[in-house]
């Protein structure tokens, strides 16, 4: 096997760029500078949707709704026009972007709405969902 550089992403969920860039800035966050000074960074904008579900699976299977079919946590029955809950997507047509196979060993932390996934040559580390989770929401 090549020698390949390590690459690390990072999802910073409900944290404010703006606040975080200023912050960096400001000279606080140094570890966070760090990384972004010696890697690449960039916000993702790929779907103007407010559904927080949906933009996690948009970015751990790298595919728009219209592809997976993941449109939030309401599936509507265009038949028989009743509403079925669909907490998350399966990521069984599109698996998340660190499922590698066996050539690539990963870390993976708490990936939001992201289940066990397979052809993960590493270690998962899944959040425990419960409802309500105002945790996430409090950023300082």
């Amino acid at each position: 096997m090549k020698n390949r550089n390590p690459v690390v992403a990072i999802g910073l969920h409900a944290a404010s760029p703006v606040l975080l860039e200023k912050w960096m800035s400001q000279g606080y966050l140094k570890n966070l500078s760090c990384l972004r000074e010696q890697g690449a960074d960039g916000r993702l904008d790929y779907t103007k949707s407010s559904n927080e579900t949906q933009r996690w699976t948009t970015f751990l299977a790298g595919c728009l709704p219209r592809n997976t079919g993941y449109w939030g946590r309401i599936k509507f029955d265009e038949n028989t026009y009743e509403l079925e809950e669909n907490e998350t997507y399966d990521f069984a047509k599109y698996p998340p972007f660190y499922a590698l196979g066996d050539d690539y060993q990963v870390g993976v932390f708490r990936t939001p709405l992201a289940p066990l996934a397979e052809k993960v040559n590493g270690v998962q580390v899944l959040e425990k969902r419960s409802e309500p989770s105002n945790v996430e929401r409090v950023l300082y």
